[in-house]
């Protein structure tokens, strides 16, 4: 399993020699992970039920119009019956390193923000819109290039 080293994943789907085991492994952490995280949202009972329903429309819409932009990618190439192994295994790996660095980096910016901002509340439902989609659009991006790497290479 490869879980931060981006190069060798995009190296072994580029020459096929990825295990389906792993790609299995790969759907199935993210298929829980998903889950927990839609699941387990404490935000979901203090925000109006429009607003939760435009976020949620909101994040759908940015996944399907990628998910196409990626699956068309990989009909140029040819690879259109490897898009599901391109993208959960692509998909798991950006997102890991992305978890990472926002952990790293919200540390640093939670204590900048104590010291500069203390009375700041990063609860408010907008700024939790602009980031998550802010975040998704990240995620999307680097997933983007990760793609245009390993179908270009056919």
């Amino acid at each position: 399993m490869i879980f931060l080293n981006i190069k060798l994943l995009e190296e072994k789907l580029i020459k096929d020699e990825l295990p389906s085991k792993h790609v299995f492994i790969y759907f199935l952490i993210s298929s829980v992970l998903l889950t927990l995280s839609t699941e387990i949202n404490p935000a979901a009972e203090s925000v109006d039920a429009w607003f939760r329903t435009f976020e949620l429309l909101l994040t759908i819409a940015i996944v399907i119009v990628f998910s196409i932009h990626f699956f068309n990618q990989c009909r140029s190439s040819g690879k259109e019956k490897r898009f599901l192994e391109f993208y959960f295994s692509l998909g798991f790996v950006v997102g890991l390193r992305l978890v990472v660095f926002m952990f790293l980096a919200g540390i640093l910016i939670a204590i900048f923000l104590l010291i500069v901002l203390p009375d700041w509340d990063a609860s408010d439902p907008l700024f939790e819109l602009i980031f998550g989609t802010a975040l998704s659009l990240v995620y999307f991006l680097l997933l983007m290039r990760s793609f245009q790497r390993v179908t270009q290479a056919y």
